[in-house]
């Protein structure tokens, strides 16, 4: 099997999901993964063989640059098919963003069994281009059906990284596991796998509000590149050390989900899948410049329901975000509303529906999974 993908961790973890659910299902079963060289070593530190091909993202403000683009591509894909016709796999599988295409072209002209999986409720350019080719489409969203042929589209949700007996773990041993208090109300902010500087910023700012009050903490994730920025901002103004727990990533993030009553996070696909899994109400904060504005239209579907609240960029402020937490953070039963609201959607499990699709494609070929 192949797996391509790249370009953010919200494409790069899922992948990676569903190819340990393979592993663990089928042992004996050889799984590649095709990208970009700046992707290696998060699938190799996985346990998964990687190979690279060069990827051209595709330009969008210069003509010159445009020009020269096709040729890029072409020779993407040329890298792409010698792979595929070395390793000739029986399934090729791909999460999306420019870093998955030329692959997924390459296993459609060889007449490769392909799918392909949409994470976001307004598709990408690239998973609309290819779902005209591949054989199975798998979608993350209801909203997302409709934008791709229906016979072959299936609604398999999103592949997350968690297991049911994640959520049998008690609150208080997760404030342990971090080293926080078990008796103060928890505010988690994070910017997904990369980090958000302007959540950064604001989390600094509202923590100064929050300075006379000793019933919150709070959990900064702020990404590897901003990490050191916020913890000298912290100390400049000499921020209470003993209520933020400050990290650049966090492995085993789901001790933040467990012991947090409520985050502050970015609204792609891969974190409020993860939100849903917890039950964690969140203040979301779209990015504004997402193309097709489709971290807004992944927050909608979540805000329609009442699990979260809205908070565009252009109005996110320290004082914006105090306003809208407090209400929250002083009336369990409004928490608890938005805890209960994600139970009026559907939490399907990809991993099963991905890999039963998986036996399908094995009991009607002949080949060994490859």
């Amino acid at each position: 099997m192949v797996i391509a993908t790249g370009g953010t961790g919200g494409h790069i973890y899922p992948a990676i999901t569903v190819a340990k659910t393979i592993k663990n299902k089928f042992s004996d079963s050889k799984i590649y993964f095709v990208g970009r060289a700046v992707d290696k070593d998060i699938i190799v530190k996985a346990g998964f063989d990687f190979l690279t091909i060069r990827i051209f993202k595709v330009p969008e403000k210069f003509l010159g640059k445009i020009t020269y683009f096709p040729f890029e591509m072409l020779l993407s894909i040329k890298e792409a098919i010698l792979i595929l016709k070395d390793l000739n796999p029986d399934f090729v599988l791909g999460f999306g963003s420019f870093a998955s295409f030329p692959t997924m072209i390459g296993a459609i002209f060889l007449n490769l069994y392909t799918a392909i999986h949409e994470q976001n409720a307004v598709p990408g350019l690239a998973n609309k281009i290819l779902a005209k080719f591949v054989k199975r489409v798998f979608v993350n969203f209801n909203s997302s059906l409709s934008h791709f042929p229906p016979k072959k589209t299936v609604l398999s949700g999103f592949p997350i990284r968690f297991e049911n007996d994640d959520l049998s773990i008690p609150k208080g041993l997760a404030k342990e596991k971090l080293g926080l208090d078990n008796m103060k109300k928890t505010i988690l902010f994070f910017g997904g796998s990369q980090g958000a500087k302007i959540i950064n910023d604001v989390a600094v700012k509202l923590i100064l509000l929050f300075e006379n009050r000793s019933d919150v903490q709070f959990i900064l994730l702020t990404g590897n590149k901003n990490y050191e920025n916020v913890k000298n901002k912290l100390i400049s103004i000499k921020a209470k050390c003993d209520n933020i727990k400050i990290l650049p990533y966090l492995e085993e993030i789901k001790y933040a989900y467990l012991s947090s009553d409520i985050a502050v996070c970015r609204s792609g696909a891969s974190s409020l899948s993860e939100l849903h899994f917890f039950s964690l109400p969140a203040l979301l904060v779209p990015l504004g410049i997402a193309k097709g504005q489709h971290q807004l239209k992944n927050a909608e579907i979540y805000a329609q329901l009442g699990a979260v609240k809205i908070i565009e960029e252009k109005f996110f402020s320290e004082k914006t975000l105090y306003n809208e937490l407090i209400p929250l953070l002083e009336d369990n039963g409004k928490l608890e509303k938005m805890r209960n609201a994600y139970k009026n959607l559907n939490f399907v499990d990809a991993k099963k529906v991905i890999m039963e699709e998986i036996k399908k494609i094995g009991s009607t070929t002949k080949k060994n999974c490859k």
